[in-house]
């Protein structure tokens, strides 16, 4: 019977949300420009009103805090209180998204 070797390579998981932060959320005219501003509106404007008073009390005319688009520390605290069903498939795990892969150890 034939022998095959399955493996699958995939970016670090905080490469991935850096990258999603960063492609998405970060700056709103892009998402504006390349997607009729749909991650602000699905995400970028609930994580700014949930965490956006926190961090301007805490860092008060901090610049990250005083812009349309969510901050990455905003983002992140967003996405330990969210349920990982709920992560859009940019910043969801990668073994959520991939069919199993039966394997040995």
């Amino acid at each position: 019977m034939p022998v095959s070797l399955k493996f699958l390579v995939v970016r670090h998981p905080f490469e991935r949300v850096i990258s999603a932060y960063m492609d998405k959320l970060e700056d709103y005219t892009r998402d504006l420009k390349y997607r009729g501003g749909y991650y602000y509106a699905m995400y970028g404007a609930d994580i700014v009103a949930k965490f956006r008073l926190k961090y301007q009390e805490k860092f008060p005319k901090n610049p990250l805090f005083m812009k349309k688009e969510p901050s990455f520390v905003e983002f992140v605290e967003f996405l330990i209180g969210t349920p990982v069903s709920k992560y859009d498939e940019h910043w969801k795990p990668q073994f959520i998204l991939c069919p199993a892969l039966p394997f040995q150890v």
